[in-house]
């Protein structure tokens, strides 16, 4: 199974580029916050967007770890319907057969 960086993980703003004259943007980081050492892990640097829409997309991808660990527990614990949506999402993370 491929393995990605332990959550949790945490959106924010590592840089802020521009001027007053042309306007600031902020540029997204997703970071690993439990990281040991003194270092912290980019997991993603997102893309100049509007700050609204950076942001937006930082906290989804940094709430990941929290939503693949709810999907576990409910393809556990609920319904068969509802356990094969969950299931279904976690094999688009955690493919059965991951390429090395």
């Amino acid at each position: 199974m491929t393995k990605h960086t332990p959550g949790p993980w945490k959106a924010e703003v590592l840089e802020t580029v521009g001027n007053s004259t042309s306007g600031f943007l902020h540029r997204w980081f997703v970071t690993s916050v439990d990281q040991p050492g003194p270092w912290t892990t980019t997991v993603a640097r997102l893309p100049d967007h509007p700050n609204h829409i950076g942001e937006a997309n930082a906290r989804l991808i940094a709430a990941a770890p929290d939503l693949l660990e709810a999907l576990e527990k409910i393809s556990i614990y609920t319904g068969s319907y509802s356990a094969a949506i969950a299931t279904e999402a976690i094999a688009k993370v955690r493919p059965a057969d991951p390429v090395a």
